[in-house]
């Protein structure tokens, strides 16, 4: 199944896990709830991360990590989208974090911050694209 708009993963899962238990076959399972009793080392994976047309900004505040996804103003006028969408990432280990939606046409996402190799995260996960530390 491709899909390209809306929030495709909740419509992927509904349609999938109804035709597998049909075919009483396992069934995706849902996301992992967020580990509330984490204690990560939040500067760790502060940063810039990117790739040519992508720029992720992690920062920390008040305890909590965040993402700031920021767009090129082309494309944030084309999607009618402000050019900086910040989201909380929830921690469900010490490299895995779950991204709840800024707008209600959008899923939960994952996000993978890992290699720590020199102390500070080198590469940012999402969207099936790796995206090294730039700063």
């Amino acid at each position: 199944m491709l899909t390209n708009g809306g929030p495709r993963e909740t419509f992927f899962h509904t349609v999938f896990n109804e035709i597998l238990t049909d075919l009483e076959m396992v069934t995706i399972p849902e996301l992992p709830a967020p580990a509330t009793t984490l204690n990560l080392d939040l500067s760790r994976y502060e940063g810039v991360y990117g790739r040519p047309g992508a720029r992720y900004e992690v920062s920390a505040e008040d305890g909590k990590l965040y993402l700031t996804l920021v767009l090129d103003p082309m494309q944030a006028a084309f999607l009618q989208k402000p050019d900086r969408i910040r989201y909380e990432l929830l921690p469900v280990s010490e490299t895995h974090f779950l991204m709840p939606p800024a707008d209600p046409l959008e899923d939960t996402q994952t996000v993978a911050i890992y290699d720590f190799t020199n102390g500070t995260a080198q590469y940012l996960h999402t969207n099936c694209r790796v995206n090294p530390r730039q700063r």
